[in-house]
Order: C-alpha cells, then structure tokens, then sequence
C-alpha cells in the first residue's frame, strides 16, 4: 500500500505545483484529481479495513458510524492538499474531531534523517579528512630568547662563572697595591627526562581518516614544549622536575600587598629597577605573564580625584603594542601560568616574570626522540602500536639577579 500512497502523493504535489505556479486553472486540477480515482482503488481494502477498526474504538468518529454523510477519501486527500471547499467540509470537520478525542498526530507520521527506522539509517556520515587541532597554550621561554644548549652528551654539563671580580682602587705614590682575587662558581646541569607514551589499536591505526598516528604524535611534540616551557617558569626541582625561574634562589622579587592585589605600571617598572639595580639589565628583557595580567594592565585608568575608581584609559588605544611600549620591553602571555595561587587572604593570584631570558639556560642531550613499536610490552599480544616520546633536559640561570618575579598579582575582574 505504501507505493501506492507514495505514487499518489507525488501526483497530488504535481498538480498542487501546477495549480501554484498558474500552469492550470483550479477547475483543471480537480478534474485532474477526479481522473486519479482509479489509482486509490488498492488501497481502499486497506482504508476500508482501518475505518472498521476506528468504528470499533470507544471514541468512535460520528460520521463513519453513523454514515450521517459518505465519507470520501477522495475529499481527505484534496483538502490535505489545499483544495478546502464546501465538498470536502464534512470530511475535514471529521477528522479534527478525530484528532481531538484520540491526541493523534498525522503530521508526525513522516520520514526524517534523525530516527534510525525512519530514514536516518539511509545517511551516511561523511569523515573529514582535517582534523580540528587542539587550543594549545602558548610556549613563551625560548621565543623571549632563553639560550639553548643542545646536543649535550656529558652529564652533569658543568660551566664555570665568575661571581667575584677583581677589586681596582686609587692608590698613593710608592704604595703597594692591594691585592685582590677573583671567585668562580659554576653551573651543573643534569638530564631529567621528560617522557609521553600513547597506546592505540592496530585497527585505529589502519582504519582511522586522518592517519592517527600523525596525529598522536603531532600532540605528543606540542605537549612535550608545554611541559619543557612550564619547566622552565615554574619547575620545582623535586619529583624529576628542573628548577624553573620562580623557584632559583636569589632572584629578585616585587610584592604587591600582604594579600596580593591588582597589578599596574607602577609595579612593573619597580621589577626593571631591581634589574637595574643590580647592573642585571641587559640582554633580552622582557616580560612573560597570564592573559588576565595584560587585560588589567589595559583597563588601567587614570583616577580624577582621590579614591575614584572613573578615569580616562592609560593606554589610547589598548592595543599590545601601545602596551608593549609603556612596558619599554616585549611581553608574552600563556594561559599555563596559574590563576589560583594565594597569599594571605587572597586568592586567585597569578605570577608575573621580567627578566634577561638569554641568562636562561635550557640544556638539552640530543633532542625528543620519537619512537613506536608493536611488539614492545604487551603490544603484539594486544595487536597494539605504542608512540613513546623522551627528552633528556634541565634548566639552569646563569646570574638569578637577572630575573624579577611577582607571584601575587590578583586576576578576579578581568
């Protein structure tokens, strides 16, 4: 019965569109409709059989049991289709009546690409080969000019530095002069290895569109540098960890308040003067810091009268490089400096570091080195392919009087 419906549809749509579009008049399309009478004759049976049901429901409509009028098919289908007149009145009247007392919903009885039994299954899906790449956050230590050491092969790498230097003073006629000696330090490095490991499938493997593999590894090398940069800012020198910046003895440091508090230009030039101060300012300097830090620097306005908050921006127009210029030195963002630290009573609290970066030493014994098996471990017997990624690195500064931290710049607000 369906492909009898189904034919008698896309005739009926025919006409509808004919009728529409001026191609033939409303007289011309019922006659065209008359002329399809023979084409319901298979599926009167099967109406017939439906109707004898409906009479049967306690909620029985009033014009099939009691054949008040000849209820015409023929006149549901025109009127279904636009075609509402006085014929087909008494058949429209029965089926609302229908449709109330029994909640049916007609219209929802179609074909749609969401439900698997009724079309969906008959979509296929279509695989991309792009691949939407994560949001990494951003490496900032080697692009603000760290000094990398690579291809090491020693262990410990030592350098020697001279942290005491000669003493010259003005003498008398025929005095002796004062003697005086330099002293000397040294550096260490020590490799501590920073590793990934990815197990996939064989059938991933073969299967997947785009190359997996490419993938896995592609994210394993991005990981990889954001856990060397962090390294390099916040490493804490236990559980394998380099001793990043923040955490080398020595350095300078600004302090905003017992609690923290908002950070502004004032604080930032404090920073370069302990550079200064200690004749640290040279090389690369710059500035390293959260997102959240340059949006309040921005938003820094200039108060009109004594404990006003309103006020003209500082910064006309906000832009980085407007910023760039009060800072008198480049500044990078990352999102992996934290935004909760505390102190005191506040939290939220994020770090902000300036610095000579080339006094940054990042030491490195031959690279990241890439590997996968299939046979390693338990991968032959789980039909699997293994991507292993290790670097053997350490970080080091050579002067710590050459970097100033703040780590209690509060970011609530921004």
């Amino acid at each position: 019965m369906n492909e009898e419906l189904l034919k008698l549809k896309v005739m009926l749509e025919g006409i509808q569109k004919n009728l529409e579009d001026g191609s033939i008049s409303k007289e011309a399309a019922e006659k065209s409709i008359e002329s399809m009478q023979g084409d319901i004759v298979a599926v009167k049976a099967s109406v017939a059989e439906v109707m004898e049901k409906v009479k049967k429901r306690a909620t029985a409509m009033d014009g099939l049991q009691h054949e008040k009028k000849v209820f015409s098919i023929m006149q549901v289908v025109r009127a279904a289709h636009g075609f509402e007149d006085k014929d087909n009145e008494y058949e429209r009247s029965v089926c609302r009546e229908y449709a109330e007392r029994t909640d049916l919903n007609f219209n929802g009885r179609a074909l749609d690409a969401t439900t698997g039994t009724k079309g969906e299954y008959l979509v296929p899906p279509q695989a991309m080969t792009q691949m939407i790449d994560l949001l990494y956050a951003q490496t900032v230590v080697i692009e603000s000019g760290a000094t990398v050491l690579s291809n090491l092969v020693g262990s410990p790498v030592e350098i020697p530095k001279l942290t005491t230097g000669a003493t010259a003073a003005w003498i008398a006629e025929n005095t002796a002069i004062t003697e005086s000696e330099q002293v000397f330090g040294q550096v260490t490095l020590s490799p501590n290895m920073l590793a990934a490991l990815v197990k996939m499938s064989r059938r991933l493997v073969a299967l997947s569109n785009p190359g997996v593999e490419g993938i896995v590894q592609g994210d394993i090398v991005k990981q990889m540098q954001r856990a060397l940069d962090l390294a390099a800012l916040r490493g804490t020198g236990a559980n394998n960890q380099p001793l990043g910046v923040s955490q080398q003895p020595n350095i300078n440091t600004v302090s905003i308040g017992d609690n923290g508090g908002a950070i502004n230009f004032d604080h930032l030039i404090k920073m370069e003067g302990t550079l200064e101060d200690d004749d640290a300012a040279m090389g690369p300097l710059g500035f390293i810091f959260h997102p959240r830090v340059k949006r309040r620097l921005k938003i820094e306005k200039v108060v009109e009268y004594s404990g006003g908050t309103e006020g003209a921006y500082r910064l006309h127009p906000p832009t980085d490089s407007d910023l760039e210029n009060w800072l008198s030195a480049p500044f990078k963002t990352t999102t992996q400096i934290p935004i909760n630290l505390t102190k005191g009573s506040g939290t939220a609290l994020t770090e902000v570091y300036y610095g000579d970066w080339s006094s940054l030493l990042v030491a490195l014994w031959g690279g990241m080195l890439i590997e996968s098996t299939n046979s390693g471990g338990d991968a032959f017997a789980k039909h699997q392919l293994w991507v292993k990624a290790t670097m053997e690195a350490d970080i080091a500064v050579r002067h710590p009087e050459s970097f100033c931290l703040i780590n209690d710049a509060a970011t609530a607000g921004v």
